[in-house]
This record gives structure tokens, sequence and C-alpha cells, in this order.
């Protein structure tokens, strides 16, 4: 049998609803780091940005792992939430930031080109 969010957590039969707070938890960091790496990134550069969002997605990867699999009966759903916050804001914006670091450097003749090539394998939802 797989392991799944659903089924470490016990997230059936009248806990369902926080099967929907963990993408909510997801989007709810993507839109935080939105707001505030956007502002970031024009002040103190893109690069340090690129670089401190890339950590915090390490880390956010290895908490998430660490709150699932730290041990029989011992899975947390609120360090697994909070994990999945930081991993969703991080991920979002070290794209973002990397994504505008290339088409600063790529010639104005090349940008369709970069960015086509940049998005080639992402899945749009």
């Amino acid at each position: 049998m797989l392991d799944t969010v659903v089924g470490d957590f016990g997230l059936v039969c009248g806990r369902e609803s926080l099967l929907a707070a963990v993408s909510a938890t997801y989007v709810a960091g993507v839109v935080l780091a939105s707001l505030t790496c956007g502002f970031l990134s024009d002040r103190v550069g893109r690069r340090p940005v690129l670089l401190l969002m890339s950590a915090v997605h390490v880390c956010g990867s290895l908490a998430t792992y660490a709150s699932k699999y730290s041990g029989p009966g011992s899975s947390s759903p609120a360090a697994f939430l909070a994990a999945r916050f930081f991993v969703g804001g991080s991920a979002q914006m070290a794209f973002s930031a990397m994504y505008v670091i290339a088409m600063e450097v790529t010639g104005k003749e090349n940008r369709g080109l970069t960015g086509a090539i940049i998005n080639w394998g992402t899945p749009q939802t």
C-alpha cells in the first residue's frame, strides 16, 4: 500500500476538511511569498531572493518529509501543514526570481524563445 497524506493523517470519515487545508496552506504560502518576495527582489536583488527561497525550499522539503516519516505514530499534521506553507511560497518565488533573471540577461529578440524554453516542462494549473 502506498503512503499518502490521507492515510498517514487519517483524513477520512469526518476529517476530510483537513485535506482541503493541505492545499489551502500551500496556496497561502504562494500568496504571502508573492506579496513579499517581489518587493524584496526589487530592494535587495533577485539573486539573494533566489538563493534564500531555494534554501527555504530545501529546508521546507526536509521538514515535510520529517513531519510524515519521523517514526511510527509520530506523524504531525500541524508540522506537515507548516512545512507545506513554506514549500509552496519558496517554490513559486524561486521560480519567479529565476525567470525574471533569465529575462533580464536575455536580449529582447530572444526573450520569447527563452520564456518558452523555461516553461517547456512546467505544468500549468
